[in-house]
């Protein structure tokens, strides 16, 4: 039975590789189709086509982490995860835009305009982090380079000190 499989297995997951490309093809002519007619907002054209491909990548990262664990390759099955754990947040937030925190009275919603900075804020912020990020890296590459080494039994030293006693 694995045998046949392991002869399945690859022109399968071709299969829904090319359902994936021909399906976001699909989308993509059909963004165009509804961009040239006008009728429709640019963002609410975008918002309905990746909210579909969305769907479509979770599912088939799903599909694919069910998979590759049964076949026990969890790199694979890492990467799948991943990708569906970014297609489910893209979903989540992508269909709230533009709402941030959305109300119940529209009014009262905090929207991406409104919670956005000013730009003098933005401006001190990214020479905050241009200036800090280097040095958080290289802080973290040298912890790394300290402790690099494995600690095994023969690292640990001798009891040293007062005798270990039951109370």
């Amino acid at each position: 039975m694995l045998d046949s499989l392991k002869k399945v297995r690859e022109p399968a997951a071709w299969a829904v590789m090319v359902i994936i490309v021909g399906f976001m093809a699909l989308n993509a002519a059909r963004l165009v189709f509804v961009l040239t007619r006008g009728e429709v907002p640019v963002f609410a054209a975008f918002a309905d086509i990746a909210n579909d491909s969305t769907n479509l990548t979770l599912v088939a990262a799903l599909v694919a982490l069910v998979v590759t664990t049964r076949m026990r390759r969890e790199g694979w099955a890492f990467i799948a995860s991943a990708v569906a754990i970014v297609a489910a947040v893209v979903l989540i937030f992508g269909s709230l835009f533009p709402d941030v925190m959305p109300a119940i009275d529209p009014a009262n919603s905090l929207t991406v305009t409104n919670a956005s900075s000013t730009d003098y804020t933005l401006t001190v912020m990214t020479w905050v982090a241009v200036i800090l990020t280097p040095v958080v890296l290289a802080y973290q590459a040298w912890t790394y380079w300290v402790f690099r080494k494995r600690l095994t039994v023969e690292h640990i030293p001798a009891h040293i000190g007062l005798p270990l006693t039951k109370v």
